[in-house]
């Protein structure tokens, strides 16, 4: 399955993964791109990067009851990991809770936590905690 611009990088740097770049006028297709570079070049253009991620992976839905955003992933774990690299937590400064789920399976699901202030992510997967993330 072929990846572009933001989704491509999300995945390579969940993955640890490189990724690839497509020809243009300036430059010819390239391998080995790294997540930083990759970035680089999608501000100008998100069409040049890709990404073949393997037909294996899960689609994982994450929420944090503001918004709800789409991954690919090898793993919830690793969905989650993404998800609270690029979480832009503007003023906020303290915990974010939040909860990603399979897409082809709404009963998987695994529930975590990460600081604004740092790259912890703590995960959770009791009952408990489940509720109390619903009740927020």
């Amino acid at each position: 399955m072929i990846l572009k611009g933001q989704e491509a990088i999300d995945y390579a740097e969940a993955n640890s993964r490189s990724l690839n770049k497509y020809n243009d006028p300036t430059e010819d297709a390239r391998e080995d791109v790294t997540p930083y570079e990759a970035r680089l070049i999608a501000s100008e253009d998100p069409n040049l990067i890709w990404l073949d991620a393997p037909d294996c992976e899960m689609r994982v839905s994450i929420s944090d009851n503001q918004t709800t955003e789409s991954y690919h992933a090898t793993s919830l774990r690793a969905a989650a990991i993404s998800y609270a690299s690029n979480y832009d937590c503007g003023e906020h400064d303290g915990w974010v809770a939040a909860i990603a789920t399979d897409e082809a399976d709404p009963d998987y699901q695994l529930c975590f936590r990460f600081s604004a202030k740092s790259d912890d992510v703590i995960f959770g997967d009791d009952a408990e905690w489940l509720s109390a993330w619903q009740e927020q």
